[in-house]
C-alpha cells in the first residue's frame, strides 16, 4: 500500500461492532465497507474481510483473505481453509491492549495490501494468542497441558520478570512450571523471591521429591539437575546428581529428557541464553506431541539456545518475549477443548 493511498477492508459484523471497527480502520489509514453495502460487481476490491465470531453470514461468500476476530473465551468451530488469520479482540477497557492490537492489525493489513502476507490456512495468532489446534476438528486437537517446562540462561532474570508479570494475569491456576535457569546456587532463592515480589506469582526454589502444584513455578537449584517423574496422577520434581551436561548443572537437557518420558501433555519453552542446552531433548518433546515455543531473536539477550533449538527442528513457534506469557495463558485455559 503506497503512502497516501487508502485500501478497502470489508467489515462483516453486527452494527455496534461494525461501527467500532469502521472508526478504527479509518484512523489506521483504511476505508471500511460494511457487508450490507458491498457489491462484488460494482465495488472496488478489498484488502481483507474482518469477520466477527460467531458467524452470521456464509463465509464462502466473503472476499478473501478473511481475518476472524473472536472474543476471549469463545469456542470456535472448525473453519480451516476459509480463514487466513485468527485474532482475539482486545480488552476495550485496557488502553495498552487496544494499542497493541491496533498496531498488530495495522501491520497485518498493510502486509496483505502490499502482497507481503503469506496466505495460509491458520495464522499464528497475536495478542492473547489462540492455539491453532482449537479451531481444528476435535479428533486432531492436542490434549490440555499438564506441565510447563522452561530452559533459560543469559538474560534470564529480567526476561523471567516479564514472563511472570504476564502469567500473573491468568484467571485460573496454570499447570506447574519447572524452570532451569543457568545461575549459581547462591542466587536461586534470591531470584525466586524477587520474581514473587515483582509479579505476585508463586515462584519457589525446587525441592527434592517435591510434588508439583498448579499455579506454582519451580526454579531448579543451581547445583543439581532437576527431573520430573510421575506417580499416579501426580508429578514430582527430583534432584539429579549427574555431572554437568555440556558444562551446565542444572541442565535443560536433563529436564526435557525426563519430561519426554511422562505420560502427560505439556508445553516446552526455550528462552534467551548462550549455547545449545535443551535443543536435542526439546525436539523429542515436539515429536511426542508437546507444544514447543522459542523466544524470538529480536527480544533475546543472546539468541543462542533458541536458535539451536530452532535449527534442530524443536521449535514449533517463535514468539517475542512479551507474547510468551499471553500465549501460555490462552493455551492453558480450562475451557479449551482437549482430545
Amino acid at each position: 500500500m503506497t503512502v497516501g493511498s487508502r485500501a478497502n477492508v470489508l467489515v462483516a459484523a453486527n452494527p455496534d461492532q461494525a461501527s467500532m471497527l469502521t472508526e478504527w480502520l479509518h484512523a489506521a489509514g483504511f476505508d471500511a465497507i460494511a457487508l450490507q453495502e458491498f457489491d462484488a460487481v460494482t465495488q472496488p476490491s478489498v484488502v481483507a474481510t474482518l469477520l466477527r465470531w460467531p458467524l452470521e453470514v456464509d463465509i464462502e461468500t466473503l472476499p478473501r483473505p478473511i481475518i476472524l476476530l473472536y472474543e476471549p473465551g469463545a469456542e470456535l468451530q472448525p473453519v480451516v481453509g476459509a480463514v487466513a488469520q485468527v485474532i482475539e479482540v482486545p480488552d476495550s477497557k485496557d488502553v495498552r491492549s487496544l494499542l497493541a492490537w491496533s498496531a498488530k492489525m495495522s501491520g497485518v493489513l498493510r502486509e496483505i495490501a502490499d502482497g507481503r502476507q503469506k496466505q495460509i490456512d491458520i495464522f499464528a495468532p497475536v495478542t492473547l494468542p489462540l492455539e491453532p489446534e482449537s479451531v481444528l476438528p476435535r479428533s486432531t486437537r492436542r490434549a490440555a497441558p499438564s506441565l510447563l517446562a522452561l530452559g533459560i540462561s543469559t538474560g534470564g532474570p529480567s526476561s523471567l520478570r516479564v514472563l511472570f508479570e504476564g502469567l500473573s494475569a491468568a484467571r485460573e491456576p496454570l499447570p506447574p512450571l519447572v524452570i532451569v535457569q543457568h545461575i549459581p546456587p547462591a542466587y536461586v532463592e534470591d531470584l525466586a523471591q524477587r520474581l514473587r515480589d515483582q509479579s505476585g506469582y508463586d515462584v519457589r526454589c525446587c525441592g527434592d521429591q517435591e510434588r508439583l502444584q498448579e499455579g506454582v513455578a519451580y526454579i531448579a537449584p543451581g547445583d543439581h539437575h532437576v527431573r520430573v517423574t510421575q506417580r499416579g496422577d501426580n508429578l514430582y520434581a527430583l534432584w539429579d546428581d549427574r555431572a554437568p551436561i555440556r558444562g551446565h548443572c542444572p541442565s535443560v537437557e536433563v529436564l526435557f529428557e525426563s519430561c519426554a518420558k511422562l505420560d502427560v501433555s505439556g508445553i516446552a519453552i526455550i528462552m534467551t541464553g548462550m549455547g545449545r542446552d535443551g535443543s536435542a531433548c526439546m525436539k523429542a518433546l515436539r515429536d511426542k506431541g508437546w507444544a514447543t515455543i522459542g523466544q524470538d531473536e529480536a527480544t533475546c539477550t543472546i539468541y543462542g539456545m533458541p536458535r539451536a533449538a530452532k535449527e534442530a527442528g524443536a521449535v514449533a513457534r517463535e514468539l517475542p518475549l512479551d507474547q510468551i506469557a499471553p500465549w501460555l495463558v490462552a493455551s492453558c485455559r480450562r475451557h479449551a477443548p482437549s482430545i
